[in-house]
């Protein structure tokens, strides 16, 4: 009896441990709570902050989520070549440890690029994990994934920025359910 009870005891330390490995650091990644306070760039999901040039048409809005984590997803509208920016809730990270960013996504438009930084608006101290200029056309939810690590333990930001891949071709991207697990 002592035996069955330890092997069962052993088994169930190897899946909290293999569940643990697996956790979600990003806080409202799925998008669930909103914020509304009334001007465009306050209709973002709570946690989230936005940068944009005054010469740039971008619109953030809520719309119908891909039915994964949530029922809401971020869309975003960038008329403009310039690189406006989204950022997520922070998120603890530590140095030297593999981490997986993982995101849905629909649309058309251009990805500037994804980066992870130490500060909500700005792209100094940060790190791109994503090829530069990448072009999205996705009719179907499509997941994508980037492995980073940081240089140092600290307070990070996911950021994201759309741009029109040409004036007359404007960014029009819905983002859902953005993770960060450690790898």
């Amino acid at each position: 009896m002592k035996k069955k009870l330890f092997l069962f005891l052993t088994g169930v330390s190897i899946c909290i441990s293999a569940a643990m490995g697996q956790k979600e650091l990003l806080g409202n990644g799925n998008m669930n709570y909103w914020q509304e306070k009334g001007s465009v760039i306050d209709s973002l999901p709570t946690g989230y902050r936005a940068s944009v040039t005054e010469n740039c048409m971008e619109v953030f809005s809520r719309v119908e989520g891909r039915g994964g984590k949530s029922d809401y997803a971020l869309n975003i509208k960038n008329q403009s070549k310039d690189k406006n920016r989204i950022s997520t809730p922070k998120i603890k990270l530590s140095a030297d440890v593999n981490y997986k960013l993982s995101f849905w996504v629909k649309g058309k438009g251009k990805l500037a690029w994804t980066r992870i930084s130490e500060r909500s608006s700005s792209i100094a101290k940060s790190t791109i994990i994503s090829p530069e200029g990448e072009v999205l056309n996705y009719s179907d939810w499509t997941r994508i994934e980037y492995e980073f690590t940081v240089p140092k333990s600290g307070t990070y930001y996911v950021m994201f920025s759309f741009v029109a891949s040409n004036k007359s071709t404007p960014s029009d991207i819905t983002l859902d359910d953005i993770s960060v697990v450690i790898k």
